[in-house]
């Protein structure tokens, strides 16, 4: 009989052991539950940053045209650094000075241009034969710049190449774009509205590509 009590209670025990065992169940799924919800957290966090940071620092613009060639190539992505000229939410940090490469909405039919600041607000420019004169001193190209075609335009066939004296107004910039001859810019459109600027061009963060030449050589390159 006493053989029979210890069999019986060893068997009850065992439902016991069980039991034990499985207490530690739920403490191991709510670790995996905090990891998962870290992680997501964690995905969650790295969204709200790129969108902060492409909203209101740093943007990828690719160029259309070919009218910043060849500083700009059509076809490179351009990194933009959008705090300086601020927003409707950010105050501006600094204004645009002429060497400056902006990107700005278009002025007429939407979209965005990328070109050059040649003069700021109350600065006096003239265009006489292709050359470029800001407040009565000539203005260095772009070291990269280019004229395409060899004639001049006389003062009647548009103003291309011959333009002003011009003031710019408070509150605006004029523009050209390097391949001066092949330039949509503030000599057809007017100046450049101080709200319409987007940001700085600083830096070449994909390069085109482009025959006879390695794209990588231009990958990172200073917008200057």
């Amino acid at each position: 009989m006493a053989k029979r009590k210890a069999s019986s209670a060893k068997g009850r025990s065992a439902p016991a052991k069980r039991r034990t065992r499985s207490t530690t169940r739920p403490a191991a799924g709510s670790a995996r539950a905090k990891i998962a919800l870290g992680r997501r957290h964690a995905i969650i966090g790295a969204i709200v940053l790129v969108v902060v940071l492409r909203a209101f620092v740093f943007e990828g613009y690719r160029i259309a045209a070919e009218s910043m060639e060849d500083s700009l190539l059509q076809g490179d992505i351009v990194l933009v650094e959008k705090l300086s000229f601020g927003n409707d939410w950010i105050p501006d940090a600094s204004a645009p000075t002429p060497g400056d490469v902006v990107v700005f909405r278009r002025p007429e039919g939407g979209g965005v241009m990328v070109k050059r600041c040649v003069a700021v607000a109350g600065q006096r420019l003239q265009i006489t034969n292709k050359i470029l004169y800001v407040d009565g001193e000539r203005a260095l190209d772009p070291s990269r710049s280019k004229y395409l075609d060899a004639a001049v335009h006389a003062p009647d066939a548009g103003t291309r190449d011959q333009f002003g004296p011009y003031v710019v107004p408070a509150g605006h910039i004029f523009v050209l774009g390097d391949n001066r001859d092949a330039s949509l810019d503030s000599r057809f459109f007017g100046p450049v509205a101080e709200p319409m600027l987007i940001g700085r061009a600083i830096a070449v963060l994909w390069p085109a590509a482009r025959v006879g030449a390695s794209r990588w050589t231009r990958l990172g390159d200073h917008v200057d």
